[in-house]
């Protein structure tokens, strides 16, 4: 019987497991504990331990409210995401998961840093359709998964007078502490530290584009992917300002009775704060980065405009039919896009309706939607790139279940193709013609995390995008290239952009 694969950190050796082929290390510590005194404050290094530690059980999650998704719609949120790993909340401190074909020093295997979705306020560093073991294996890369702090665990900001002060941005401090992690151990797991990329879905994609703006992530990694989830100038999701997130900081501190007292603050339960937060407007975006001017210097929208965000190889794209989970439930009407954007909304309607003459209203407004939240964001984001010249490969992923027309491509519908965990979800099980998809893609995203360029084998030709072809991998049964498929769309949203942040 093979040994357990052990792995020596710069704070002591880890004992893994080997599943699927790979040896996967669960719940290895980056950071010292983020409860009592080290909530609110930044992270500091783990404390070392001599004994070889095990690293056979998930890493936590971190503190954090229900995913406001699966309150509203349990059945349908697992039919699309299939279910969760049992693990529990902790503040113990910051963990992560990797996966390697063998931990040995020299294998210098490229390496793919996820940051999971769920906004800025939910998620855990993995679950059963996004288990890296296949793609760790085929890829002969080196996956790691960290955790890091959510809501107002990791987004609360302050600035009062005096040293009472809250550092901003832990959340995404937490991200890059995890990043210098590798720099510093990636070796020791047959890793190579100068060939990292970033990949995320939902707020893990936002996460990854946050990084580009942010100094301290420069030099520790070198190649990025967005899965839904990109900042533009004049869409809805973007950083808070000062005063945004502070008014959000004061009227949590208020609700817990706290008044400006950090400490009490800090000396609470972590079921009050999370009880606080579970109610509050916003939802999953109620607490996000913060342009504090130094940790986040520019909204990272304004960095795009400008050319100034990192320039590192991008792959960006999202679904053809977000808004299927993004919106699920809502009524889709010419008159509720008025409602939500006024008459402009009318003109989005009309404008998509004389592209899809033969469509009902509800598909005309919900790709009006889609659009809105992240299909025009990715074309604004990679228009910008481009003009800066960094070099940004786009897609769309469009796949629809064969018998059931109605389990369409939504939001996050890449993750079991890029993971190759169909088996794991409803929306893709047992469906033959998911299987060359899933091979397509996860050969793509190996292929760039090696070379910074996703062409592979099975896919055909994917140039970057540049004007005026604007081209754009369709991912589907049979993928292809095409030219600007989104034009009549992209011009029918050139006149209004800003007007619906």
């Amino acid at each position: 019987m093979t040994a357990n694969p052990v792995a020596r950190t710069a704070h002591g050796k880890v004992e893994g497991e080997w599943n699927e082929g790979v040896a996967r290390f669960r719940g290895v510590p980056f950071a010292d504990r983020i409860d009592g005194p080290g909530r609110f404050q930044p992270v500091r290094p783990p404390r070392r331990w001599t004994d070889v530690r095990k690293a056979q059980t998930w890493a936590p999650m971190t503190p954090q409210v229900a995913d406001a998704s699966v309150v509203r719609d349990g059945a349908y949120h697992r039919f699309l995401f299939g279910a969760f790993y049992d693990t529990p909340m902790s503040e113990d401190g910051l963990f992560l998961n990797v996966w390697t074909p063998s931990p040995e020093r020299g294998a210098r295997r490229p390496v793919m840093v996820w940051l999971h979705g769920g906004g800025f306020a939910t998620g855990t560093p993995t679950r059963p359709r996004e288990e890296p073991s296949r793609l760790s294996a085929r890829g002969d890369v080196v996956v790691v998964a960290p955790n890091h702090r959510l809501g107002a665990f990791g987004y609360l900001y302050r600035d009062l007078p005096g040293d009472r002060f809250v550092t901003p941005n832990l959340g995404m401090l937490d991200v890059i502490a995890a990043l210098e992690w590798v720099a510093e151990n990636i070796e020791a797991f047959g890793g190579d530290p100068n060939a990292v990329t970033v990949f995320g879905e939902s707020g893990g994609a936002m996460k990854t584009a946050t990084l580009l703006s942010m100094p301290r992530a420069r030099g520790l990694f070198h190649r990025g992917i967005c899965q839904a989830g990109v900042f533009a100038k004049g869409f809805r999701f973007a950083p808070l300002t000062r005063a945004v997130a502070d008014e959000a900081s004061v009227s949590l501190m208020t609700r817990l009775g706290v008044g400006d007292d950090l400490a009490a603050l800090a000396a609470l339960p972590r079921e009050a704060l999370i009880e606080a937060q579970q109610n509050a407007d916003g939802g999953p975006m109620a607490w996000r980065p913060v342009v504090d001017g130094d940790i986040l210097p520019v909204d990272p929208a304004e960095a795009l405009v400008e050319g100034t965000d990192l320039a590192v190889p991008m792959i960006v794209g999202c679904a053809a039919h977000e808004a299927d989970f993004i919106f699920h439930g809502a009524p889709r009407t010419r008159d509720q896009l008025v409602e939500m954007f006024g008459q402009d909304g009318g003109r989005l309607f009309d404008a998509y309706a004389g592209r899809r003459p033969q469509a009902a209203a509800e598909d005309v407004a919900e790709a009006v939607l889609s659009d809105s939240a992240f299909g025009m964001p990715t074309v604004r984001f990679a228009e910008h790139r481009a003009a800066a010249g960094h070099r940004t490969y786009v897609y769309q992923i469009g796949w629809t279940r064969p018998d059931n027309p109605s389990a369409r491509a939504t939001h996050g519908a890449e993750n079991p193709f890029v993971f190759d965990r169909l088996e794991t979800t409803a929306y893709s099980r047992g469906v033959a013609a998911a299987e060359p998809l899933a091979k397509t893609m996860q050969a793509a995203w190996i292929a760039f995390a090696r070379t910074g360029d996703p062409n592979a084998a099975a896919l055909p030709s994917w140039p970057p995008y540049v004007s005026p072809d604007r081209p754009m991998m369709i991912f589907d049964v049979a993928s292809r290239v095409a030219n600007d498929p989104k034009r009549a769309e992209r011009e029918a949203w050139r006149s209004i952009i800003g007007k619906h942040a």
